[in-house]
């Protein structure tokens, strides 16, 4: 009984990201993506919801690793070039909230 934490301000965001979302050039799989996991997702406003279900951003891009892991890690991970940046945690699921925390 898990759930995701996931820091809007922490997502990386694709070049003029918010410029395309302002003149309604969304991706269609944002909607679709939306409508397949949406209810486990918190409230989201229009914008949050347009790049937190952008189809763009998925794909083997997620890696959830323990807290007395993360410093063997990120130090593996520099050491192959990979500057990564944590956007979120998983904790215990709270009785009643949803699978998918935006905060």
């Amino acid at each position: 009984n898990t759930s995701a934490e996931i820091y809007f301000d922490a997502l990386p965001l694709l070049p003029n990201i918010l410029k395309y979302i302002q003149n309604d050039c969304v991706p269609g799989g944002t909607l679709r993506n939306f409508d397949s996991y949406g209810k486990q997702i918190s409230s989201l406003s229009d914008l949050e919801r347009s790049i937190v279900c952008d189809p763009q951003t998925s794909g083997g891009l997620l890696i959830s690793v323990s807290n007395i892991a993360l410093g063997e890690f990120e130090k593996l991970m520099k050491l192959n070039g990979l500057d990564l940046n944590p956007i979120g945690k998983i904790t215990n699921k709270k009785i009643g909230s949803e699978t998918i925390v935006v905060k």
